[in-house]
């Protein structure tokens, strides 16, 4: 993840892209244990060290890393000079040893005497663990994040677990969510010796708690979330002894590491405090359009699907003349191969690149007044998506908003015998965190079972989240045989693109072409017992328009007899758009799933088409946090 800013303090990180789904060895009983483990840790003793040659003095804010940087050796060369590793906690008036051959002018003032920091056992360790658990976690302190480093660990638990102040102290620094913001809500609690440690993503403080509180360990301080720039729900914890500069915390939280243990510990005022939610602040997605079109019937066909091999239907780079704004394309397909000539409906993937401006495109009926949305995107960043639309003497239509370059796929057709989608509540089938990272240029095979799809089904609507990807590229997204969906994304933290993909009985293939994480959350499987045809985009709900914002908790969007759905529908295909947030969608009469249909980071617009099963007629919409959302209507069975 990105480099969040503290303004009154060193810069520290963010979720890590390769969060750590790991039990830890130690399992502590009673939720506190001794310092004295953390000893193993202790650097160099502040005195100064036998050296050969050169020396450097620790200045305030200094780490391992930066050091070795400055001091142009490498890291391992100035940890073995030094008997140390890189979790030896190191403070300022400190002197290290530069290691051999690195004759380096350094800041060391030998006239100035080297006052004798507190003991090392002491300094940086903690008496209680982070979190309730259940939680997981690994060490990836020192993790490249692009041109930084990662800075703290990343402890996964399920929101809304409680978070403890790790010693006792006093909280010096609140930390409130914004567009934007990449820390969240959060803490810095500060001990007696000026260590402080860093907390972020919280999804709610403790009630009755402030900057200046006075906190016992063990207290609880608030609960994990997913505030800020984080994809799941986790803590971010940080450890800065003395003040100075970060230290891995990996071996300072495994030290007394409690990730088994679930009870609730007591607490200072014999009860479990309540919880506040801060107000957050996120802007509305750029106008796709305010009107709903007129109602229109579903397309005949009975909802069913042939899937083919992806042809390309339009490609403006072929050309290199882009879209123009507001003027509808026609775009043929009753003329490509593998489609019947007569269909009445296609499903289509639909990509934009190099736009001038932030804007949306529409795929639509060309004998329809312009409806909703299909896709939102930006100059600096690729849109993906798909749409089931009706065909009007064999074409479709496209229009965009802002002049860009877009690409039309035709995936399937509908016919009077095929597949249609059977939706499912979203699972997680896939998080290459879990799995160690992906290789790039490496496919990695996911089964049926892995994608939770039963034997004969033909494709899958998936929505797939690329995680701190390297840098821009793509990842090849198809059945395992060959063939396939090359997705292109931009350089972003967080991103989800909303895709359905064919597949076969060896299931679904994902091959990276640079190095990122990714997610794959499954919400339909085409199989023959499902059926969904088009219905001209409308608008159901919108944010911007006095509906108001969503939240967490869900809310009900009526879809059944609305817009041109038929009234004993028990399927939609929606269209979701939220700003920098993350979004649940989910039959009424289920629970939130574990697993989100879509996702963006903070100020980014993210849209995905998503089938959802309807009870008593409706879907139910919610997010992580509250932000502005838009759902419309494409399709109904």
């Amino acid at each position: 993840m990105r480099r969040v800013s503290d303004q009154n303090g060193p810069a520290v990180h963010v979720p890590s892209a390769r969060l750590g789904f790991m039990f830890a060895a130690a399992v502590l009983v009673g939720g506190v244990v001794a310092v004295s483990p953390i000893a193993n840790t202790a650097g160099p003793s502040a005195a100064a060290p036998a050296c050969s040659g050169a020396t450097y003095t620790v200045v305030s804010g200094d780490g391992w890393m930066s050091i070795a940087r400055r001091l142009k050796v490498k890291m391992t060369d100035l940890l073995s000079a030094n008997a140390a590793t890189a979790a030896t906690v190191i403070h300022p008036n400190q002197t290290l040893c530069v290691p051999a051959d690195n004759a380096v002018s350094t800041p060391t003032t030998t006239n100035l005497p080297v006052p004798t920091p507190p003991p090392a056992v002491s300094v940086g360790a903690i008496e209680v663990f982070p979190l309730q658990g259940p939680c997981t976690f690994i060490d990836t302190y020192g993790a490249p994040r692009g041109r930084r480093v990662h800075e703290g660990v990343d402890i996964i638990a399920k929101a809304g677990q409680s978070v403890h102040a790790v010693r006792d102290g006093t909280l010096t620094k609140r930390y409130l969510d914004a567009p934007g913001s990449l820390t969240g809500n959060g803490w810095r609690l500060t001990a007696a010796d000026g260590t402080y440690f860093f907390y972020a993503h919280f999804s709610a403080f403790a009630s009755g708690l402030s900057v200046g509180s006075v906190v016992k360990a063990g207290q609880i301080i608030g609960q994990v979330g997913m505030t800020g720039d984080a994809p799941t729900p986790h803590l971010h914890f940080e450890v800065h002894p003395g003040g100075g500069a970060a230290v891995n915390p990996t071996p300072i939280v495994k030290a007394v590491d409690a990730c088994k243990v679930t009870d609730t510990l007591p607490q200072p005022n014999g009860s479990v405090p309540a919880t506040t939610v801060p107000a957050t602040t996120v802007p509305a997605p750029p106008s796709a359009n305010a009107t709903t079109p007129p109602s229109a019937p579903a397309a005949p066909g009975g909802g069913r699907w042939q899937f083919i091999s992806s042809v390309i239907a339009l490609d403006t780079a072929w050309t290199g003349k882009t879209l123009s704004a507001g003027q509808p394309r026609k775009v043929r397909v009753n003329n490509i191969a593998g489609v019947a000539p007569g269909t009445s409906a296609v499903l289509v993937r639909i990509s934009t690149r190099d736009a001038i401006g932030g804007g949306y495109l529409l795929a639509h009926p060309c004998d329809s007044a312009l409806g909703s949305s299909t896709l939102n995107f930006s100059r600096s960043s690729r849109a993906n998506g798909v749409a089931v639309v009706r065909v009007v003497d064999g074409s479709i239509c496209v229009t965009v908003s802002q002049s860009t370059h877009a690409r039309v796929d035709v995936i399937a057709f509908s016919a009077a015998q095929g597949v249609g989608p059977q939706p499912t509540a979203t699972t997680r089938a896939f998080d290459s965190r879990d799995k160690g990272g992906l290789r790039t240029q490496v496919s990695t095979a996911l089964s049926l079972t892995a994608l939770g799809v039963p034997p004969g089904t033909k494709a899958v609507s998936v929505t797939v989240t690329v995680v701190d990807p390297a840098q821009a590229g793509a990842v090849n997204i198809g059945a395992c045989s060959g063939g396939g969906w090359k997705l292109s994304f931009s350089h972003q933290p967080v991103a989800s693109y909303s895709i359905v993909a064919r597949i076969n009985d060896s299931g679904l293939c994902l091959t990276p072409l640079v190095a990122t994480d990714l997610l794959v959350d499954v919400t339909a499987a085409w199989t023959a017992g499902g059926a969904v045809s088009p219905i001209d985009p409308s608008r159901l709900f919108d944010a911007r328009t006095g509906s108001g914002t969503i939240g967490t908790a869900p809310t009900a969007i009526a879809v059944a007899g609305v817009a041109g759905v038929p009234a004993g529908a028990t399927t939609a295909l929606l269209n979701v758009t939220i700003v920098g947030g993350v979004g649940f969608v989910y039959p009424c009469d289920q629970p939130v799933p574990a697993a989100s249909a879509l996702a963006a980071s903070p100020g980014v617009i993210s849209a995905a088409a998503i089938p959802v099963r309807l009870a008593g007629g409706a879907a139910c919409v919610s997010t992580f946090a509250p932000a502005a959302v838009v759902v419309d209507v494409i399709g109904a069975g």
